[in-house]
């Protein structure tokens, strides 16, 4: 019994795991087609070389699974900056904070050109969504894991008495 009772558990917690890298692979695909935009969008709005760069991007991170921890993807909006560095410049990337919802205020955001304040409602419902499913997801897996464990200690427990 024990032991259907983990495969299952195992069964389910891998299903889980391979929708929430689906929607990492759809948040990564996201991201790509508003770089692509907002780079050619930047391109067509300057003739000034060092102004022709996105200052706002969609970053993903993952953090890989553990033995204590699944898989966690959080999708947020960064905001890009050059800085002249031993000479040279560099693009630095800092995270957006996003708040405790799923989903960006444009007045969260910041201000930026006019093209970005096109192209932002378009891409953040997607990413809305894409945070809905991923915090769903992981809800989903620790309440899996925390009936496991308690079921566990229970059919343990039972066997000792």
């Amino acid at each position: 019994m024990a032991t259907e009772r983990d495969e299952a558990h195992k069964q389910l917690l891998s299903a889980l795991n391979a929708a929430c890298e689906v929607y990492a692979m759809e948040a990564q695909a996201t991201s790509a087609k508003y770089y692509e935009k907002a780079l050619a969008r930047a391109e067509a709005s300057s003739s000034d070389p060092k102004k022709k760069f996105v200052p706002f991007v969609i970053m993903i991170r993952r953090k890989e699974p553990t033995s204590t921890t699944s898989l966690s993807i959080e999708i947020l909006w960064a905001r890009r900056f050059p800085m002249k560095q031993e000479g040279r410049i560099r693009l630095i990337t800092s995270a957006i904070a996003k708040g405790k919802h799923n989903h960006y205020s444009r007045r969260s955001i910041g201000s930026g050109p006019a093209w970005f304040e096109e192209l932002f409602p378009e891409y953040e419902p997607r990413l809305t969504a894409l945070r809905s499913l991923i915090k769903a997801n992981r809800q989903a897996r620790q309440t899996l894991n925390k009936n496991h464990r308690a079921n566990s200690y229970y059919s343990v427990n039972s066997l000792i008495q």
